[in-house]
């Protein structure tokens, strides 16, 4: 499972700091945050594609902290599954693309 979070990690701050920084200027371009609303105009992609990488990277800090819990701490030694734990984060993903196309001006 050591592998699942590192994977995690490093996409959530890879590509979390691209969209941040770095993201493609092209609207609509395949590595950027695509959703009918972000391609609707140029401040709407520069947006989109800011506070998504905004939420990427939030969602490494918080597999960080999982890993940490579920690693380091007596929380490894529970009955339960700890590795389930994985799933929030993903899920602030699935949200946080939701909650940006909400943000977005018509």
């Amino acid at each position: 499972m050591l592998l699942a979070y590192l994977i995690l990690l490093i996409f959530f701050f890879g590509y979390g700091s691209y969209l941040r920084y770095l993201a493609p200027r092209e609207i609509g371009h395949i590595t950027g945050f695509r959703s009918l609303k972000s391609i609707q105009s140029q401040d709407n992609w520069d947006q989109a594609n800011y506070q998504f990488g905004g939420w990427l990277q939030q969602s490494g800090v918080i597999t960080a902290i999982l890993f940490i819990l579920t690693r380091l701490t007596p929380l490894k030694d529970v009955r339960w599954n700890t590795d389930l734990l994985l799933l929030i984060p993903i899920a602030l993903v699935i949200l946080a693309i939701f909650q940006v196309n909400q943000e977005l001006p018509d």
